[in-house]
């Protein structure tokens, strides 16, 4: 009997914890605000690894034409390379940052400096080159930047307005 009280303390004092979710954003009460925050962060760490997984499809196909967006800023090749690479480790790193939950201002500056060059791409009409191969509607990687931004702007809201609810950064 004494396996089972030490195994139903345990179970105890776990319950008694706070409720992490695999994240740094730490909650104490509902679970659908932790739902909610895992969601926007999920969403955004997959868009990012998509464009990433875009950029080097095209890498892999035509290294010279993958680079093309850098083409106009009279670098040299080794040089644009290294900005495609710097590029491709920077989005995987805010996609890992997004994944384990370690905060909402890097990504809300990210994600918001990639709307506005989508934005830029949209109004003058060509493609901001983001997805690599895969081109889609600026306008439509527009959208999902802002709900990316909006989704880190609400679960901050909340996490605000519900304080006794939410310890996290």
């Amino acid at each position: 009997m004494a396996g089972f009280s030490t195994k139903a303390s345990k179970l105890q004092s776990f319950n008694d914890s706070k409720f992490y979710l695999l994240s740094a954003w730490q909650f104490e009460c509902s679970g659908s605000r932790a739902i909610f925050l895992r969601s926007v962060e999920f969403g955004g760490a997959f868009l990012l690894l998509f464009a990433v997984y875009g950029k080097l499809t095209a890498w892999l196909n035509d290294p010279f034409q993958a680079i093309g967006f850098l083409t106009g800023f009279g670098l040299s090749y080794d040089l644009q390379f290294f900005l495609f690479g710097a590029v491709l480790a920077f989005e995987t790193f805010v996609a890992g940052y997004l994944f384990c939950g370690l905060g909402w201002k890097l990504p809300f500056v990210v994600f918001f400096s990639f709307a506005s060059i989508s934005f830029y791409a949209g109004i003058n009409g060509f493609s901001c080159g983001c997805m690599g191969s895969i081109d889609p509607n600026p306008w439509l990687i527009f959208s999902l930047d802002v709900m990316v931004v909006l989704g880190l702007l609400v679960a901050v809201s909340m996490q605000r307005s519900v304080s006794q609810c939410w310890c996290g950064p």
